[in-house]
């Protein structure tokens, strides 16, 4: 998996987890 992918996946892990927290 490239790197670049992986900073993506991790950037929409973060974004994603602070939304279910916000429900």
């Amino acid at each position: 998996m490239p790197n670049r992918a992986t900073k993506m996946v991790v950037k929409w892990a973060k974004i994603y987890q602070s939304e279910l927290l916000k429900m």
